[in-house]
């Protein structure tokens, strides 16, 4: 499947050989008796799969609402979440699992644990950036 890179790509590909086209006027194709640049094809496509790519993007994100409507059952669901992705147990299996024990969503279940994988990889990332023995600098003023 193509990547949010290559729909930039065909994006500003498409807008150069688009402006390109019209000072040059090559590379047309006629649609209904009117010459169309290809580049703005090309173009169209790259800003369809950009698109599709955010919008799949934050539709991943656990929100307040999913939070608001299932935060009790999700709560009581996470030791046996993290129990179950630490014995290496499939995303979707620990969703079914818990969607049959604690009536969660799959959906909910899915996007608590990839907000889970992307804060544990922003902390291991932090941990790398500061040097080991290093405290941070507190202000002596307090």
């Amino acid at each position: 499947m193509i990547s949010s890179f290559w729909g930039w790509f065909f994006l500003i590909i498409g807008t150069i050989l688009t402006i390109v086209d019209f000072a040059l006027g090559w590379l047309q194709f006629d649609l209904f008796g009117v010459p169309l640049p290809i580049g703005l094809l090309i173009a169209v496509y790259g800003g369809l799969v950009v698109i599709y790519y955010k919008r799949r993007r934050t539709s991943l994100e656990l929100t307040a609402e999913d939070m608001a409507l299932h935060g009790r059952k999700l709560e009581e669901a996470v030791p046996m979440i993290l129990d179950l992705y630490d014995r290496k147990v499939t995303i979707p299996e620990i969703a079914t699992i818990v969607e049959q024990q604690h009536s969660v969503p799959q959906e909910i279940t899915g996007k608590y644990i990839l907000s889970y994988l992307k804060a544990l990889q922003e902390r291991q990332a932090d941990e790398e950036l500061s040097e080991p023995g290093e405290t941070p600098i507190e202000d002596e003023t307090s």
